[in-house]
C-alpha cells in the first residue's frame, strides 16, 4: 500500500469506513459525519488538525446534497478519506488531495447505480422468501446489500492506496498551473455554495438579525467558530424559552376562559 501507511493504519481506516456504511444504510445515527470522519482519518495518519479542516470543508460542500430514493450523489465520505490521506502524505495544500479525491467521489455514483440495481433484485428475492415463510433465509438478504455497499465504498479508497504516492504525485505534477489555481478557487467557492444551499432551507427572512450578528462576530470581530457557536446557542436557548413561556401563557389563558 502507498502513502507511507502501515497495515494497522489502513485497517483502522477501512473499519472506520465500515462503521459509516453500517450507520448510513442502517440506524443512521450520524455519529460520524464528514467532519468527524476527516478528523479521525487525520488522527490515524498523524495529523488530526489537517483532517478536521478537510472534513469540515467537505461537510460544507455536501450541505444540501442528499441522495433521496434511488438518486445517486457524489460520495463525500470517500472524497474526505482520500483527500486527507493524500494531503497529509504529500504535505501539499488540501486542494491537491481534493483534485484526486473529488473526482473519485463523483465516479462513485456509477458504482452506486450498479449496487442499487443489483440490490433491488436481492431485496425482491428476500421479500419472496419471507412471504413464502422462509424467514431465516429471507432475513439475511438485507445484510448482503449492506456488504455490497461497503465493498463499493472502500473499493475506490483501496484502488487509490494501491496506486501509491508516486503515481498520484506524477498526476499532480502533470496538472497545469491554470487548472491547479482553478481547483483552489473551486475549493474556496464550494463550501460557500453548500452554506448558501443550507440557508435556502432555513427561516433566514424571519431570523436574519441572528445571521447578521454571527457574520459580524466572525468577519469583523475576528472571533473563531467556537465562541460564535456558543453565543448562537445562548441566543437559541433564550428564543426557545421565550417561545415556550409565550405558548404557556396562551394555554393558561385559554384554560381560565373555559
Amino acid at each position: 500500500m502507498g502513502f507511507g501507511l502501515n497495515f494497522f493504519q489502513i485497517l483502522l481506516i477501512l473499519l472506520l469506513k465500515l462503521f459509516t456504511n453500517i450507520d448510513g444504510y442502517g440506524p443512521q445515527t450520524m455519529m460520524i459525519s464528514t467532519c468527524t470522519l476527516g478528523w479521525l482519518v487525520g488522527v490515524i495518519c498523524g495529523d488530526g488538525a489537517t483532517g478536521l479542516y478537510i472534513g469540515a470543508t467537505l461537510a460544507l460542500m455536501s450541505l444540501g446534497v442528499v441522495g433521496l430514493g434511488g438518486a445517486s450523489v457524489p460520495n463525500y465520505a470517500i472524497t474526505c478519506v482520500i483527500t486527507v490521506i493524500i494531503t497529509i502524505a504529500t504535505k501539499e495544500d488540501y486542494t491537491v488531495g481534493l483534485a484526486v479525491g473529488l473526482p473519485v467521489g463523483m465516479l462513485y455514483m456509477y458504482i452506486d447505480v450498479f449496487i442499487k440495481t443489483i440490490g433491488a433484485t436481492i431485496a425482491v428475492r428476500g421479500q419472496q422468501l419471507i412471504e413464502a415463510g422462509e424467514f431465516e433465509k429471507g432475513i439475511n438478504y438485507p445484510t448482503r446489500i449492506l456488504w455490497m455497499n461497503y465493498v463499493g465504498g472502500i473499493l475506490p479508497i483501496v484502488l487509490v492506496l494501491l496506486i501509491g504516492q508516486p503515481v498520484v504525485e506524477a498526476i499532480v505534477n502533470f496538472i497545469p498551473d491554470w487548472l491547479y489555481k482553478g481547483m483552489q478557487v473551486a475549493g474556496s467557492i464550494l463550501p460557500v455554495t453548500g452554506m448558501a444551499i443550507l440557508l435556502n432551507y432555513l427561516p433566514v427572512k424571519k431570523h436574519w438579525p441572528y445571521l447578521l450578528l454571527g457574520f459580524v462576530m466572525y468577519s469583523y470581530l475576528g472571533l473563531s467558530t467556537l465562541p460564535v457557536g456558543m453565543v448562537g446557542l445562548a441566543l437559541a436557548a433564550i428564543y426557545y424559552m421565550r417561545v415556550i413561556n409565550t405558548t404557556g401563557n396562551y394555554i393558561a389563558e385559554d384554560m381560565q376562559d373555559e
